[in-house]
């Protein structure tokens, strides 16, 4: 769903087939949940699935990084401006994006077992989801941290585009007024520092504070980094800094 979504993202003539796109590859991707299911299956409970689940989450931090260069490096490449499809600038991206995601589904098809029991797999397959639905609702801390997720992943994923925007909005508006490069190049930057905290600093804060507390420590950091966001016009007019040359 990602690689065909990519490719049809890359080919848009317009905004709605754009929009379209990218809709059906949000829709039917399912990788991160799966490869979270994955490592449940795999991972014994307690400090050593929750640092699992960091080098996870590093590991996404390390190709935010590397995608968000790469992205805003390709995205100037025109590769033939009489061309229908390849005068768009978000082309080439869009199908290396394409190529990795085929190249991820063929790995995975080819040499990553099954890693749910015979057992287990006919016990899930005769629960609907409704069933599951209700079952889920009867465990009160499974309730709370579905809901405290949600809101998680609804701020986070605003901040990301905010923080886009903000970038790109002309420096006449009080943006910053960043070219595709230098928004790529900053992304580069947020996912290096959250891959030096994932791989340096996770595994210590998990044996000090344990996973409750270290939870509890990103959503306030979020919050914080959400409050933050309208200030940063401010902020930036009082460090003297108008524009993105100064």
């Amino acid at each position: 769903a990602g690689a065909i979504g990519s490719a049809m993202f890359g080919i848009s003539p317009n905004y709605s087939i754009a929009f379209a796109a990218r809709f059906c590859s949000g829709l039917f991707n399912a990788n991160l949940v799966m490869t979270k299911a994955v490592i449940s299956d795999v991972v014994p409970r307690g400090k050593m699935r929750a640092q699992a689940f960091g080098y996870h989450g590093a590991t996404i931090s390390f190709a935010r990084a590397f995608s968000s260069a790469l992205t805003g490096l390709t995205a100037a490449v025109i590769l033939d401006p009489s061309n229908t499809f390849l005068d768009d600038r978000y082309f080439l991206p869009a199908m290396i994006a394409c190529f990795l995601q085929t190249c991820a589904f063929l790995l995975n098809l080819i040499f990553v077992p099954e890693t749910n029991s015979s057992g287990t797999k006919k016990k899930a397959e005769d629960k609907s989801m409704l069933a599951g639905i209700k079952e889920i609702r009867t465990d009160k801390l499974m309730v709370k941290l579905i809901f405290s997720f949600c809101c998680t992943s609804f701020s986070n994923g605003a901040m990301l585009l905010g923080v886009i925007l903000y970038f790109t909005l002309d420096v006449t508006l009080n943006g910053l007024g960043l070219s595709a490069l230098g928004t790529g190049l900053s992304y580069c930057w947020f996912g290096a520092a959250a891959v030096i905290f994932q791989l340096l600093f996770f595994k210590r804060l998990l044996n000090k504070y344990g996973t409750l507390k270290l939870y509890e420590i990103g959503n306030l950091s979020l919050s914080a980094g959400c409050a933050l966001m309208p200030l940063l016009s401010l902020i930036y007019f009082t460090l003297g800094q108008t524009t993105k040359a100064t």
